[in-house]
């Protein structure tokens, strides 16, 4: 039996013929001794069965998802893998590097954060950030940590009632007889005695609320709504008038639902949803493409790879916005 030596350039070839069955029993061999050889070996090998698991079955109009699956293993042989010994692939070194600097930066943002945020009171009721997060002490004695490029002001009469955009933490001191509410446009969320969270951006079509101490009613003037309590994270998505409820997972963030010739403003909702994101489209006719797939627990980093090679788009993360841009279907 011939002996098979893998290298940069056959590698992928080999995971792929043994993912069709088609690999020899050298092949077989030689795979495995590869993957023992190394954690960052096993962790690539690992990779590329998870991404290929997605794309089996999956299918779009006019794309080829051969060439789908080739392009993403061409990005991930050349950001993981170049100039790299084939015993030796470096993925995790990378990651290593990355984790430093975040660390280092992390470190500084510690170092830094008492002179970026501040505890305030404001007469005029009207609370705003621009480029840095700011902690407001309300005249109640709440505490509202506005996100940068959020803002919040009186609403109506009330005293503790209040217009909100952009995203916050809410710790609120609880009255039975005046309650603490939060308005964005149409849609409110009220306290009953709460720690909680909203991301409602502006130009977004989702609204999230988190609660992570006490209960909240997240509705609309024409609609109850649903309660949330200490757990669990609401979504309301404006375009359809549709609220959304769920046990908050963070640890192990996954889209976990089958697209059947869906359209692509749908997958946006529970992209949004599931990855606690709100979603910027640079060109709204990506919502009209239409879009089959098995997405079962699959983290971020394959449903990213999926979409934009399905798509032919881009997905940028910035601050909590996926900002997706490209022609799509069209």
């Amino acid at each position: 039996m011939n002996k098979i030596i893998l290298t940069n350039e056959n590698i992928e070839e080999v995971i792929g013929k043994q993912m069709d069955n088609v690999a020899t029993s050298a092949e077989i061999e030689a795979l495995a001794s590869w993957r023992q050889s190394s954690s960052e070996n096993e962790t690539y090998y690992q990779h590329l069965i998870q991404v290929n698991g997605w794309y089996t079955g999956m299918q779009y109009h006019k794309i080829d998802i051969d060439n789908a699956w080739k392009s993403v293993t061409q990005k991930i042989h050349k950001k993981e893998r170049k100039n790299q010994a084939p015993q030796k692939i470096k993925l995790w070194s990378y990651l290593g590097y990355a984790a430093s600097f975040l660390l280092i930066i992390g470190t500084v943002w510690q170092l830094l954060l008492p002179s970026l945020t501040q505890t305030d009171t404001n007469d005029a009721e009207h609370y705003a950030t621009n480029h840095s997060p700011i902690d407001y002490q309300l005249k109640d004695g709440s505490i509202v940590r506005l996100s940068a490029n959020s803002a919040m002001s009186k609403h109506g009469d009330g005293d503790r009632s209040f217009s909100f955009s952009g995203s916050a933490n809410f710790d609120v001191i609880h009255d039975d007889a005046h309650p603490f509410t939060v308005h964005m446009d149409d849609i409110i969320v009220k306290d009953l005695g709460t720690v909680f969270d909203i991301i409602a951006q502006p130009s977004s079509d989702t609204i999230f609320v988190k609660v992570t101490e006490g209960i909240v009613q997240f509705y609309t003037s024409k609609d109850k709504g649903i309660m949330l309590e200490h757990g669990e994270e609401g979504m309301y998505i404006k375009s359809k008038n549709q609220f959304f409820k769920r046990s908050i997972d963070t640890k192990n963030q996954f889209l976990s639902i089958v697209f059947n010739d869906a359209t692509f403003g749908d997958v946006i909702d529970h992209l949004a949803y599931s990855f606690r994101k709100n979603i910027d489209l640079e060109n709204e006719n990506i919502r009209q493409c239409n879009i089959t797939v098995d997405f079962t627990k699959a983290p971020y980093s394959i449903v990213k790879e999926i979409i934009e090679e399905t798509l032919a788009v881009t997905i940028e993360s910035r601050n909590n916005t996926l900002v997706i841009n490209g022609n799509g279907c069209n």
